[in-house]
């Protein structure tokens, strides 16, 4: 079981996302939650997080089925640009299903981020 678990992980750690990725990522050992991974550069993940919740991973959801939801509705909200550390991001485990193209609207945060230095979780 160790050995599963070690090559798990080495696998997440290994896995290099590309803008567009759309992944599944484990938030706790009950849900699951998907991301499109934005832009990339040398040590940040920008990722886009949606809002749905599943109690398995998913095999297949596409991002236009998915929402961001609003922060005054009940639930978890998503986040339309989040930073990730390179090691952030791994411990998600995220698993790619596919990729999308990513649209000048969905970049809108990370130029927001670029342009005012942002800070990386």
């Amino acid at each position: 079981m160790l050995d599963r678990i070690l090559r798990s992980f080495t696998d997440w750690a290994a896995f290099q996302p590309t803008p567009g990725d759309l992944c599944t990522t484990g938030n706790d050992a009950e849900s699951y939650s998907v991301v499109k991974v934005l832009a990339v550069t040398e040590d940040v993940v920008h990722v886009r997080l949606y809002k749905e919740r599943f109690a398995a991973r998913p095999k297949s959801v596409f991002a236009n089925s998915l929402t961001l939801g609003r922060i005054d509705e009940p639930g978890p909200a998503g986040m339309g640009h989040l930073p990730l550390s390179r090691t952030t991001f791994a411990n998600w485990r995220p698993i790619k299903l596919h990729s999308e193209p990513v649209t000048m609207e969905e970049l809108e945060g990370y130029r927001m981020w670029q342009v005012n230095a942002g800070g990386v979780w």
